[in-house]
């Protein structure tokens, strides 16, 4: 049995497949099973069946259903999800792997840098405050400085470790979450069932531009709101509506000089209002006879992925200098 499951969940940018692909696969570590979720059909041209483990989710199932669907075929109890537009060098999973020697660690946060910048900081993991608001733990800090020791309370969904029977005991996924609030929604579940968040600075990976953009801010207000409200209860609720009422007073105030905070508070509330006319509707997590097999179909092949070895080589050992150095849910399956 494999010690460790490499989970892709591809969301229709076959160019940065191919890139996380290459990636892994020239620096897969040993007794590693690689799984790609596929929401669409692959004719796989170049038999990369023999290395990889592809399945089929839903075309409409989302991350959180492309992550539930690798769960199901993973085979090894230590599961990591990279998302399209990841790169990784040589040993980047040596550091993370000890910590679930550990039966409390639920989770393993990679310090995750921009590719293009590999010297800096875009997540040392998530921190959620019980106001709601979610944030990318030294982001922007560069690598070379000592990470903040603050213990994230989980994993960034572009790059995180799980413990794979930690993952299949959370009792409902919720879909419709944008990377980082998928990230903090999983990790609380996790730490209701009393599992940790570990930080480990020695695991290193990059994402591509696309990856680091922030998203858009009445979108984050929307969907922080409905994860707030899903989880206010469980961090008490005088405490959490208190701080989550002075942090919206105070973004409205701000957004006189900086508009982004009105319009993040304009989503906050438009999904305040969401979730208290909606309710909460969760989505069960289902037996794996429920979801569809592996599929090879696809009438446009993606480009060859040996055309884009050697060029991929001198930037995976870019990367390995760069490491040495220093509630709305669909009523299916979400896979």
């Amino acid at each position: 049995m494999p010690r460790l499951s490499i989970v892709v969940p591809f969301m229709g940018n076959l160019s940065l497949l191919e890139d996380t692909l290459v990636s892994v696969l020239e620096n897969r570590p040993k007794g590693c099973q690689v799984v790609v979720v596929l929401n669409e059909g692959y004719d796989d041209p170049y038999e990369l069946h023999k290395e990889v483990s592809f399945v089929a989710s839903r075309p409409d199932a989302g991350l959180v259903g492309g992550i539930y669907r690798g769960l199901l075929a993973s085979e090894a109890p230590v599961v990591h999800v990279l998302a399209c537009g990841m790169a990784v060098a040589p040993g980047w999973t040596d550091a993370a792997m000890p910590h679930f020697d550990d039966p409390q660690v639920g989770a393993v946060a990679p310090l995750v840098l921009s590719a293009g910048q590999p010297h800096r900081v875009v997540s040392a993991g998530l921190r959620y405050k019980c106001s709601g608001r979610v944030r990318r733990l030294s982001e922007g800090r560069l690598a070379t400085r000592p990470p903040l020791r603050r213990q994230p309370c989980g994993p960034d969904a572009r790059a995180a470790f799980y413990r794979r029977s930690a993952l299949a005991a959370v009792a409902q996924w919720n879909e419709g979450r944008g990377l980082e609030l998928m990230g903090i929604d999983l990790a609380l579940a996790l730490r209701h069932q009393g599992f940790r968040c570990e930080l480990e600075p020695d695991c290193r990976v990059f994402a591509q531009g696309a990856l680091t953009l922030p998203p858009a801010a009445f979108r984050t207000g929307v969907e922080e709101a409905r994860l707030f409200w899903r989880w206010a209860s469980r961090c008490g609720w005088r405490r959490s509506v208190a701080s989550h009422a002075a942090m919206l007073l105070t973004e409205c105030l701000t957004g006189l000089l900086w508009p982004r905070n009105a319009v993040r508070a304009a989503g906050r509330m438009a999904g305040g209002l969401g979730s208290a006319f909606s309710g909460r509707r969760d989505c069960p997590v289902v037996p794996a006879g429920g979801v569809p097999g592996p599929h090879f179909a696809c009438p446009a092949a993606p480009r060859q992925l040996a055309a884009t070895t050697a060029s991929r080589r001198s930037g995976a050992s870019n990367f390995s200098e760069a490491c040495s150095s220093g509630p709305a849910a669909p009523r299916r399956a979400p896979g």
